[in-house]
Parts: C-alpha cells; structure tokens; sequence
C-alpha cells in the first residue's frame, strides 16, 4: 500500500493492510508480525522509528503504535486517539 523510506537507518519500509517489511542494503532487514486488522496507515517517519495508525473493528476505534527502524519492534500499540 505504501513505502517510506529513513536515509538514518538507510532501510526502505514497506506496508500493506497488516504489517510492516524493511529492506537495508543487504535484502530484508526485518518484518513485523500482523500490527492491525484493517485501515493501516503510516502516518509519520523519523530518524528512530515510525507511527501508525490503524481501524480497530473489536472496539470501533483509532488505534495508534509505534515501529522501531533499527529492529523491527513494536514499541507501543492500542493507544487509544
């Protein structure tokens, strides 16, 4: 669905419905695990990590979290906008 890219951890992010994969110079550098269920929308990148939102359909709300992009992990989810 989209792609980002950060020139500080030289990875190119790729998102579609569900989850998130980076590529570094060498090939893949991490994929995430499902992150949402639908609606999936990056909403900002920096030099540390990414932010994201999502539709939550089990409680009907925005949900927002957090990706490292040296590693991949999710550094906080289910923070209700």
């Amino acid at each position: 669905m989209s792609a980002h890219s950060s020139k500080a951890q030289n990875v190119l992010v790729f998102a579609n419905f569900t989850d998130l994969l980076a590529y570094d110079k060498k090939g893949i550098k991490w994929r995430t695990e499902r992150l949402a269920y639908d609606g999936f929308k990056i909403t900002q990148i920096n030099d540390v990590c990414l932010s994201s939102e999502y539709w939550d359909i089990r409680n009907e709300t925005s949900q927002m979290f957090q990706v490292d992009l040296a590693s991949g992990i999710n550094l906080g989810q289910k923070i209700e906008l």
